[in-house]
Formats: structure tokens, C-alpha cells, sequence
């Protein structure tokens, strides 16, 4: 291109001729897939609709998204686009529809079990309105308070006769105890010892209070009349039951100064029994070397200190049982409900069942699993004082746990609902709901997980896993992983509460561990994620895949107004190499604020989404359907988007800001001007970055820029490369507007344009524009421009403006056609033209001085004016217009 300040016009010579075609006599015809130029023939350009671009030889080709190329739940729309498959009405809360869905359906815990009522996507229990007194027990689904058992008249309580009995009354006062109902023992010690040594005898207790603490080493079935009536008060530093042979106790109330229960090496069950107001662990089972079990039924453990129940390396199964109120210890240690352990001296991994109970007002946890594996059922776990369960990695015996949730409830936990160090959590059908931060206001999350390291620095991951369940009223994140594998599932995570300082997190924290430097994994699939605070999901440092899910009505923090992203993709902020790689297939980003999707320094993939209704912050600004910027230390964003369509956000469509973004198959639609102001609205921006000196690198292929306010496509002092793309119906924004707009940045860095096969068509303004860098337009058609509106002026179909840098468009083989105003304009820039046709505009070219620069107009041959039978050879020329105000890059 020539440079600024020559003359007027700088015709070149016809060469590159197709054909001559003339005669000493009349002309030949042209051949096929040419047209006459003159007295010679040139290639075949025909005037093709508003879908289509001439192929060069004749014929057209149609622009925007093919059809059968819409992603995967989207139909063409017969005009170069795409629209998705979705329900007429939109989806109410806790169902959800993506893109080929045409019903709503529920998202969360789909069936409550037994004892459990659905509310909200999730599951209430059925419980007593306010909490039961001390001796007084409900499972879940009994809504009245009630004994244990009733005490009835028998002052023994019938015991079962398949079994020798002898008879135990603290009361009896008379000599010769032998064991006998008229002679019973007055102790429990005396009975256990007068028990045969190789059969089961039952020990049955009438009411009163035994102050003992008893060994059994034979095996015997302890029955009292009932828990109200018959108390075993332990006294000294022992339990006051210690168990080492096979046992059977039932229907008593145990209580003492050390602990409840101990069982050692045996198999005891124990129903129908309270045991409360321990000095120590209310029952402890211990596997030292041979295999251990309790079996728990109707039983209530409450205001023991340690711990409710404790399984160390013994397997364990609790059902309709109630622990709650827990104390800690003297030094304010732990106050855990149960605790399933590893038993370091037999080597063995404790195994919990527990089933339909109740663990609730414990503090450090309620279920807490170190180096074991449990099971919890139908159960409810609530108002803890810490975590509601927790899983953890036994790190000297190198003993990861297992925790499986189903059908189960826990709420109103403090510091995190479910807690799993470098273990395995499997929840199903279960709610986790209201879990509140601790009292230094840390914490709060709903469902979390962190890897652990061994003393040799071996990592060992957590595994989270969720299906078909419910987090909701979490505090900071609903669900999060830091170096995790975290898998949701047909889950709903709603609507997470600030931290005390008006913070968040998110719905779902997929995150990279910077303690054990690992990095986290995760996949929400079929999942709704919904009313969280800052981001729905949150990719940092992080690999995840989102499919077939919705991430919407993400929540500003009230106390800047900031965030409210709807999926956010971004290095961790410790270690720079640890970018994040997102993958999005089939999900639906919707009604979020400030950004739908954000990748900072990241990969992303999206791939048949859609991503709409973006809002602005409360400062007017933002909204913006994709983000994709550098980060702080310069990273590259690297976007990769196929059979998407981005529809009615806010201030942009698409941004790629210092990064680099492919985009096929895509649809960006309706963007709407800032609320403040009503500034901008542009379809996509490709945008420098001044601190990093970096530009943006956009590729855009077979894809439409439809409807969108001030400018359909702006580069911004950085590069973009069109392949078959229309873009059509910009709307006149309250500033200047363009269907493509290439400007500089002050002089310092030019902007790259390259059309190939595209349709500009019914733009505000300009079709396309060059202010401040070079750009070429190929084998497309530039048409129906129309005036502005205020004042009927402009309307141009390509201008080529002097801006704070030299301005340079060359168009090959394009048809510029019916515009308002000039077909080509050169204002104090250059423009080269090669085989095109600029026909039935107002001007053909138009060149005009502007800042003391004159235009360059060059023809390199075969370039027609005029209109219908009229076309000539152009002729460039001055017509007093004004330059075409040059659109400005939104404020980011």
C-alpha cells in the first residue's frame, strides 16, 4: 500500500485479464464464468442474495452456519443461523432444560426414602417440631418425642425365655441371693458372675440403680424392664460395662464418670438403651485382634464426652438409633458423634452401617471417618457445631476413607457439611442444605474435599462424588474441590450465602491444590447450578467438563457488586504454570451478571452451548456473554467455540482480549446496549491489551453476527480473520456503529482484518471499516448499508478512514452493493480493488482528504460501477462527504 500524502488517484493497468474477447468485427461472447469489462472479459461475479457470496466464475455460496451445522440440540433457522430446542416457557427453579430439552425436568434428590418428605429438590426429615427432652427419642419419620420403650407392668420387663435367666434387684433385701425371681442377685457383677461360661444366660434387671461398673466375659444378654426405670451408674475411671465376650443389652439406661460401654474383641448388640451423661466415650468398640461387632437398634447416646460411638478397626451396624449432644473434653477436643477408625494395633479398617437414625448437636463432627469406611443411610445429621461428617486419609498407616451417603439429610452444620481429606465421598440422593461458617467465620462450604501428603510426598486426592442430590445454602461454595476429583451429577447446587465479610465462592469449585500442588479434576454433568454468589462454577488451576447442564442466575456480591459469573476458567493464583482447561458440551449458561463464561491465562472449549441474558454489574458495565482475556502475568486466554450461539447479553457478546479465540459453527445474537447510557452492545470484540502489549487473535468461520447494537464484529488494534460469516441487521447504537469496525490503538498498534467469503448486509452506518490498520475483503459481498437515522448521512459499504495511523483495504472479487451512501470510500487513506463490482450504490468510490492526507485509490483490474445495464468502469472521485464517525472499544 502506498504511504500517506500521495496524489489523488494511482490507476494501475488492467492486467490478469480472464479473456480478450473482441474482434475486428462484433465482440465475441465472454466464455463461461466471465462478463464483459470493457472490451475484454473479466471473472463472473453475480449479485447474490443476503445469505450468500459470490464464487468467482458465477454462482453463490451461502454464508453463516450451515445447515445440518448447528451443535447438537440447535436447528437452523434457514437464514445462516442457529436456534436451540428448548421449552416455550422458561424452567422454574430446581428444573431445568438444555439445548435439545423440550420439557423441563427435576434436578436433585429424585425419591425421598421412608421417614423423609420432598421439599425443594431435596428432601426433609420427618421429625418432632422442636427437639426431644433428655431420655425421650424420634426417628426420623416420627414426628412425636417418645420412650425408648414402654416400661410395662412386669418388674423384669419379660424377658425371653430361650435362655437360662437370673434375676437382678438393687432393691431386694433379703439373704441367699441365688439368682432366683424370689432371691435375686442385688448386683449386676454378682449375676455376670454366676453366668455359665459356655451358653448364653439372660440377666434381667428390675428397676433401681445399680452403682457398678461390671465386666462381662461370658456370654449373656443384659434386660432391663425399661431405660426410664433400670440405671447403670459406673463408678470410678472405668467403663461401666466392659465387654469381652458375646453380649446382648437391652432396654437399660447406662451412665457413669468414664465411659458407657466398652467391647473388646467380641460381638455385642445393643437395642432399646440410652446411654447419657458419660465421663468418656458413651460406647467403644475395639478391634485388637480378632474381628469386633456392634450392632445397634432403638438405641440413644446422648451428652457422652469424647465421642457417641467409637469403632476402632470393628465393624459396626446402627439403625433407628440417636446420638446427640456430645461434649468435648476437658482440653475442648473433640464432641464427635461416631467416629470409625483405623486400629493401628490389629491393622483394620473400621466398617460403619448406619441406618434411618438421627446424629445431631455434636461438635467437631457428627460421623467422622479416619482411615474406615461408612455407610449412612436414610439418615439425618444436623446442627453440628463442626463438620456434619467427615472422611480423612489415616496418613501413618496410609489408609484413605470411604464415605457413602444415601438417601440421607444434613443441615445446619458449622464449619463445612461433608469434609473429606485425600478419601472417597459417594453421595446420592442426599441434601446437604444451611451450612453455616464457624464462629472466626471461616468455612461454611457445603461438600469439601482437599488432597493430602504423605510424610514421603506422595499425594493422595479426594474424591468427591455426587448423584441426584442437593446443596443448597451453603456458605462461600456449595460444592469444592482443591486438588480433587469432583464428579456432580444430576444435582442441584443453589444458592450460596456470603461469607461474613459479604464474600463468596461459588456453586461448584473445581481448584487447584497449592499446599500438596496438584491439580483438581472435575465433571458436572445433567446438574443445575443455580443462584450461587460470584461464579457458578469455577474452574482455577483446574481440568473440568461440563456437560449437559445449566449454570444460571449467578449472584453479584452485594458488597462491591462485583462477579456473578456464570462459569469462570483462570490460572491458580500461586502458580502460574497451572492454567486451567474447561470444557463446555450441550449446557446452557443463562440470566448471569457481569460475564456468562470468563477464561483468564486458560483453555476453554465450548462446544453446543448457549449462552444468553447476560446483565450488567450495578455500575452499568459488563454483561458480557464470553470473556476471554490474558491474565495479570500475561498468560493467554486459548477459546475454542463450535455450534454455540450467544444471545442477548449485555455490552458484548464475545470479547477476546489478549488472547487467542477459534470460533466455528456460532451464533452471536441481540446484544444489548448498557443499561447506563446505553453505550455499545456490540456482537464480538477483539481487543488489545495496553499493559501487556499484547493484541487479541480472533478466527471466525461459518458463522453468524446477527442483530447486535453499534458494531457487529470490533478489532480493536489486534487481528481477525473471517471465513464465510454474515453479518447482518446491526442496530444504530446511541454512538457510531459499523457491521465490522478495525481500528487502531492511538497510533501505537494497528489493527488486521481479513474477510474471505463473508456477507456485511443491512448494518448501521458502515459496513465495514478500517481506521488505523490494513484490511482485506474477498470473495464476499458487502450490501445494504443503511443511512443513520438522525440525519440520513453515511450509509457507506466499505470506507477506509486515516486514524491515528495509516489506514489500507484491499477488496478482490467482491460485490459492494446497494448501500446508502458510498460503495468504497477513502478518507485520507488507500484502498486497492481487484475484480469486483461496486453497483447500484448512491457513489461507487469516493475518495476524500482528510488531516492533510489524500487518498490512494488503486485498481488492479476487472473493477465495475454503475448499476444494472449501466455498469462502467469505476472512476474514483471527490463528493464533499464527510468521514464516517469511527466507532470506539468498549470499556472493559
Amino acid at each position: 500500500m502506498a504511504g500517506r500524502g500521495r496524489g489523488v488517484f494511482g490507476w494501475g493497468a488492467l492486467g490478469a485479464l480472464v479473456a480478450a474477447c473482441h474482434a475486428e468485427s462484433s465482440p465475441a461472447p465472454c466464455p463461461t464464468g466471465t462478463q464483459p469489462y470493457g472490451e475484454l472479459c473479466a471473472p463472473r461475479l453475480d449479485a447474490c442474495d443476503d445469505l450468500s457470496s459470490p464464487l468467482v466464475g458465477g454462482g453463490c455460496a451461502p454464508v453463516g452456519v450451515p445447515a445440518g451445522s448447528c451443535g447438537a440440540g440447535f436447528d437452523s433457522d434457514g437464514a445462516g443461523g442457529c436456534v436451540a430446542r428448548l421449552p416455550a416457557a422458561a424452567c422454574g427453579p430446581g428444573t431445568l432444560a438444555v439445548p435439545g430439552d423440550t420439557t423441563c425436568r427435576p434436578v436433585g434428590v429424585t425419591a425421598c426414602g421412608a421417614g423423609f418428605t420432598g421439599e425443594g429438590g431435596g428432601c426433609a426429615p420427618i421429625l418432632p417440631a422442636t427437639a426431644c427432652a433428655a431420655g425421650l427419642f424420634a426417628r426420623p419419620g416420627e414426628s412425636v418425642c417418645h420412650e425408648l420403650v414402654e416400661c410395662g407392668t412386669d418388674p423384669y420387663g419379660t424377658p425371653p425365655s430361650d435362655a437360662p435367666v437370673l434375676y437382678v434387684d438393687a432393691s431386694f433385701s433379703g439373704v441367699g441371693s441365688n439368682g432366683s425371681k424370689s432371691k435375686p442377685f442385688v448386683s449386676l457383677t454378682d449375676a455376670v458372675a454366676a453366668a455359665d461360661t459356655s451358653k448364653t444366660t439372660t440377666l434381667a434387671l428390675a428397676a433401681g440403680t445399680y452403682v457398678e461398673s461390671v465386666t462381662v466375659d461370658r456370654p449373656v444378654r443384659i434386660w432391663g424392664r425399661c431405660p426410664a426405670s433400670v440405671h447403670l451408674h459406673g463408678t470410678g475411671t472405668t467403663p461401666a460395662l466392659r465387654i469381652t465376650s458375646a453380649a446382648e443389652i437391652q432396654r437399660i439406661a447406662i451412665t457413669g464418670p468414664a465411659g458407657g460401654v466398652e467391647i473388646v474383641d467380641t460381638t455385642v448388640n445393643i437395642q432399646s438403651t440410652r446411654i447419657h451423661d458419660t465421663g468418656g466415650t458413651g460406647v467403644l468398640v475395639t478391634r485388637k485382634s480378632v474381628t469386633t461387632t456392634l450392632v445397634a437398634k432403638d438405641v440413644l447416646v446422648e451428652r457422652a464426652t469424647t465421642t457417641g460411638i467409637e469403632l476402632v478397626g470393628a465393624t459396626a451396624t446402627i439403625e433407628a438409633t440417636v446420638v446427640r449432644d456430645t461434649r468435648v473434653r476437658a482440653d475442648g477436643a473433640y464432641g464427635r458423634g461416631i467416629h470409625a477408625g483405623w486400629s493401628a494395633l490389629a491393622k483394620a479398617r473400621a466398617e460403619l452401617v448406619l441406618r434411618g437414625s438421627l446424629i445431631e448437636r455434636n461438635v467437631e463432627a457428627a460421623v467422622f471417618v479416619l482411615g474406615a469406611t461408612a455407610t449412612v443411610e436414610a439418615t439425618v445429621i444436623r446442627d453440628t457445631a463442626g463438620a456434619g461428617a467427615m472422611a480423612l486419609l489415616e496418613e501413618a498407616a496410609e489408609q484413605a476413607s470411604t464415605l457413602t451417603l444415601k438417601s440421607s439429610v444434613i443441615s445446619g452444620s458449622a464449619d463445612r457439611g461433608v469434609r473429606v481429606v485425600g478419601s472417597r465421598l459417594d453421595a446420592s440422593q442426599t441434601t446437604v442444605r444451611e451450612t453455616r461458617p464457624r464462629a472466626d467465620g471461616k468455612f461454611g462450604q457445603g461438600v469439601y474435599g482437599t488432597s493430602s501428603l504423605l510424610a514421603d510426598g506422595r499425594v493422595v486426592r479426594a474424591e468427591l462424588s455426587l448423584r441426584d442430590s442437593l446443596v443448597e445454602r451453603a456458605t462461600s461454595f456449595g460444592v469444592v474441590g482443591f486438588g480433587s476429583l469432583v464428579r456432580v451429577e444430576g444435582t442441584l447446587v443453589s444458592k450460596t450465602q456470603p461469607r461474613l465479610d459479604g464474600g463468596g465462592g461459588g456453586g461448584v469449585g473445581i481448584l487447584y491444590d497449592p499446599t500438596t500442588k496438584t491439580r483438581g479434576e472435575g465433571t458436572v454433568l445433567s446438574s443445575l447450578v443455580e443462584g450461587n454468589l460470584e461464579q457458578g462454577v469455577l474452574v482455577s488451576g483446574a481440568t473440568a467438563r461440563i456437560e449437559s447442564s445449566a449454570i444460571r442466575g449467578t449472584r453479584a456480591r452485594k458488597v462491591d457488586g462485583l462477579l456473578g459469573i456464570g462459569v469462570v476458567a483462570q490460572n491458580d493464583d500461586v502458580a502460574i504454570a497451572e492454567l486451567a482447561d474447561l470444557t463446555l458440551v450441550g449446557t446452557l449458561i443463562d440470566d448471569n451478571v457481569t460475564h456468562g463464561v470468563t477464561v483468564l491465562g486458560s483453555k476453554a472449549s465450548l462446544t453446543a452451548c448457549l449462552i444468553r441474558g447476560t446483565s450488567a454489574g450495578p455500575d452499568g458495565r459488563q454483561g458480557v456473554g464470553v470473556f476471554a482475556d490474558s491474565d495479570p502475568r500475561g498468560a493467554r486466554a486459548r477459546l475454542v467455540m463450535s455450534g454455540c450461539v450467544v444471545d442477548g447479553n449485555t455490552t458484548i457478546g464475545l470479547v477476546v482480549a489478549a488472547s487467542d479465540a477459534d470460533v466455528d459453527t456460532t451464533v452471536i445474537r441481540a446484544t444489548r446496549p448498557q443499561p447506563l447510557g446505553g453505550d455499545f452492545g456490540y456482537g464480538a470484540l477483539v481487543a488489545f491489551d495496553a499493559d501487556t502489549k499484547q493484541e487479541g487473535a480472533l478466527v471466525l468461520r461459518r458463522s453468524l453476527l446477527e442483530g447486535n447494537t453499534g458494531v457487529g464484529l470490533f478489532v480493536s488494534a489486534s487481528t481477525a480473520a473471517l471465513t464465510s460469516v454474515l453479518v447482518r441487521d446491526t442496530a444504530e447504537g446511541i454512538g457510531p456503529s459499523a457491521g465490522i469496525a478495525a481500528v487502531d490503538e492511538v497510533g501505537k498498534h494497528p489493527a488486521h482484518l481479513a474477510l474471505e467469503a463473508c456477507v456485511v448486509s443491512q448494518n448501521a452506518s458502515v459496513g465495514v471499516i478500517v481506521s488505523g490498520g490494513e484490511a482485506s475483503v474477498a470473495r464476499s459481498s458487502v450490501r445494504h448499508t443503511r443511512a443513520r437515522l438522525a440525519d440520513g448521512t453515511y450509509g457507506d459499504g466499505i470506507s477506509s478512514i486515516d486514524g491515528h495511523g495509516p489506514s489500507a483495504i484491499t477488496v478482490e472479487q467482491t460485490t459492494v452493493v446497494h448501500n446508502a451512501r458510498a460503495g468504497v470510500s477513502a478518507f485520507g487513506a488507500s484502498a486497492a480493488l481487484h475484480h469486483s463490482h461496486v453497483t447500484c450504490n448512491v457513489f461507487g468510490l469516493v475518495a476524500e482528504t482528510l488531516n492533510g492526507n489524500t487518498p490512494l485509490f488503486r485498481d488492479d483490474g476487472g473493477v465495475l460501477c454503475g448499476c444494472g445495464e449501466s455498469q462502467v468502469t469505476c472512476k474514483a472521485q471527490s463528493s464533499n462527504l464527510t468521514p464516517i464517525e469511527i466507532p470506539r472499544p468498549p470499556r472493559l
